[in-house]
């Protein structure tokens, strides 16, 4: 499958994401988990970066992502909520992410998500704030474990106000419209 996309293992033929975006969101959403409990997003991450994606398992360029994101949540897992969030069934979810041994957190969604997020082509990436701003948004595959992303994110956690983190990162050869599959 790698192959037939262009994509190695490490997918790291995608560019890095784009940023950033600046819109406040609410996520007070509740998700289900693997041992089919609730979780509300907001009240688990609180006063926390989170990193959010949008996904499924028949999803070719959300499949390929996969590997960076997993090199991303074993770097920063102490640092910063991840959710991985489908609106498939959470058993198939949970399955498909035992079988190819990732470890970040996987949810399923059965609300409707906030116009903001947009979400008509995935995989869609959000990183948003402790206060609930989105400072990155991606659509599309990209290479999360990139230079750039851990730089940002860096620069996110060392930054009370975020306003430095979002304003000093520049991502070469990426426009605010492009998208890596064209």
């Amino acid at each position: 499958l790698m192959d037939d996309l262009g994509m190695n293992d490490e997918g790291s033929s995608f560019p890095p994401p784009q940023i950033p975006v600046h819109s406040k969101v609410d996520i007070n959403w509740n998700l289900k988990t693997a041992n089919d409990t609730e979780i509300n997003l907001e009240e688990k991450f609180k006063n926390q970066v989170v990193f959010v994606n949008f996904w499924a398992t028949w999803c070719p360029p959300c499949i390929a992502e996969m590997p960076t994101i997993e090199k991303l949540y074993q770097k920063y897992k102490d640092k910063i909520g991840f959710a991985m969030i489908s609106n498939e069934d959470i058993g198939m979810i949970e399955d498909f992410r035992n079988r190819n041994k990732y470890t970040f957190p996987v949810y399923q969604i059965d609300m409707d998500i906030p116009e903001i997020f947009n979400l008509s082509i995935i995989p869609a990436t959000f990183i948003i704030s402790p206060d609930r701003k989105i400072v990155l948004k991606h659509v599309g595959g990209a290479d999360w474990s990139h230079e750039d992303v851990t730089n940002f994110l860096d620069e996110l956690l060392d930054d009370k106000s975020e306003s430095s983190a979002t304003s000093t990162l520049t991502v070469p050869g990426i426009s605010p419209n492009s998208s890596p599959f064209g």
